[in-house]
């Protein structure tokens, strides 16, 4: 009788556990993986998000960076299931009482894609992004996220009265010295879009390409920008600097980050190290391998 009571009750937390787990697996929040796009096929991946974080869903989700190096010709790509592409939608942005619409690039379900920021110096810190000195802007209509009233952002202006008015577009290029404008419901997702800089028609030459696209990727649509930089017309940066990479939306839904190891990375002295060990077991096993050839000879 008792050996019979022990094994039913250790049936029954057996079949406990099993229910559980059924449980547990049914409310789970599923992942879902998007993989790179053949048009990427050959760069490098520099930086992955986890593509179940993004606040709203698959829409706003950033993918993938990417990159490649010729020389001192810099590749960058993004892939993102956010629209980078430009696809000119109407929308009423609220910025005059006549009602007059706009045509908005880059714009999925209110919201803007941002600028490309970049830093080639190795220090991102710096409240706002301001880490990031650089940005390459793809030329799409831009606005900030500041409620019903959204705000225009770009470095180009309209005179209106005794001061300008950005127009929210900038030319496509890479410009240097900038500042950021960052009304995004998440803060942390900084910086959003440039507002600013000491090159307001951008590095000349410097940008070399600046291609679009979408493919369909795991049963989603995915948009990428790729943009090609001749760092040598960029003063005091080459393709030995490190570079850092971010991107995000006017709503900071989501973002992505990247490091890049400039040149060819030096190996560390640990690694040095290791190397010389295995290369001396390696020298001393054929010298003990000689000598038992000559004995046995």
């Amino acid at each position: 009788m008792k050996y019979r009571f022990y094994k039913n009750g250790g049936l029954r937390v057996v079949l406990l556990g099993i229910v559980m787990l059924m449980m547990l697996c049914s409310t789970a929040r599923a992942t879902t993986v998007i993989d790179t796009l053949d048009t990427f096929d050959g760069w490098n991946v520099f930086a992955t998000d986890s593509h179940d974080d993004a606040h709203g869903g698959d829409g706003y989700e950033a993918d993938y960076l990417f990159y490649k190096l010729d020389g001192q010709e810099l590749s960058l790509g993004l892939q993102t299931r956010f629209n980078v592409e430009g696809t000119e939608m109407e929308f009423d942005n609220h910025l005059h009482d006549s009602g007059d619409h706009t045509h908005i690039a880059g714009y999925y379900g209110g919201y803007f894609a941002g600028d490309l920021a970049l830093s080639f110096d190795g220090d991102v810190s710096g409240s706002g992004g301001s880490g990031y000195e650089y940005a390459v802007d793809f030329g799409l209509y831009t606005e900030a996220y500041g409620g019903y009233y959204r705000k225009q952002v770009s470095v180009s202006q309209d005179a209106h009265g005794d001061h300008g008015h950005d127009t929210g577009t900038d030319a496509e290029g890479l410009y240097g010295g900038v500042s950021w404008r960052n009304d995004l419901i998440y803060d942390s997702s900084a910086p959003f879009a440039m507002t600013d800089s000491d090159t307001p028609d951008g590095i000349v030459g410097a940008l070399m390409s600046n291609d679009t696209g979408t493919e369909e990727k795991n049963g989603f649509l995915s948009y990428y920008r790729k943009v090609v930089l001749n760092l040598a017309n960029v003063s005091g940066v080459s393709s030995e600097n490190d570079v850092d990479v971010h991107w995000t939306m006017s709503c900071g839904n989501d973002e992505i980050d990247g490091h890049i190891i400039g040149g060819n990375p030096v190996p560390e002295p640990t690694t040095i190290a290791l190397l010389g060990i295995g290369l001396a077991g390696f020298g001393g096993s054929y010298l003990r391998r000689r000598r038992r050839q000559k004995k046995a000879a």
